[in-house]
């Protein structure tokens, strides 16, 4: 039993890892992060293309911001996977869970309703990843 939770702890860990490395990703190459939510999302345009070129600045802020974000949050996952989830503390599967839950079912509808449900693909990626 104890390999056994020990391979999916290390396999939410690597999860984590590369969790971490998209955001970090996001804030550090702006560029490439166009060209994948371009390709993703609004169908190979450029943000220029399709937001002019002051919005194309804000969105790829706010793509900063998110790449932020997600990085935040991987650190946050990762410390409770090391420790609290190693030792058993129920709480940690709960927080890990419920955060996991929440995220995909929160930006999946937003995804659904705003008119990117491609996103949604990502988002399952991810999921089946933790």
């Amino acid at each position: 039993m104890n390999r056994r939770f020990d391979f999916w702890r290390h396999w939410l860990m690597g999860s984590i890892v590369i969790t971490i490395f998209f955001g970090l990703a996001l804030v550090a190459l702006p560029d490439q992060s166009e060209g994948f939510f371009g390709w993703l999302l609004i169908e190979g345009d450029t943000y220029a293309d399709r937001f002019g070129e002051e919005g194309a600045e804000y969105v790829t802020f706010l793509t900063g911001v998110l790449g932020s974000v997600i990085v935040g949050w991987g650190f946050l996952m990762a410390v409770i996977v090391a420790r609290p989830l190693r030792n058993h503390e129920p709480w940690a599967w709960w927080a890990l869970f419920g955060s996991l839950v929440l995220w995909f079912v929160v930006d999946s509808v937003l995804s659904v309703v705003s008119g990117y449900r491609s996103n949604v693909a990502l988002n399952l990626v991810f999921l089946v990843a933790f």
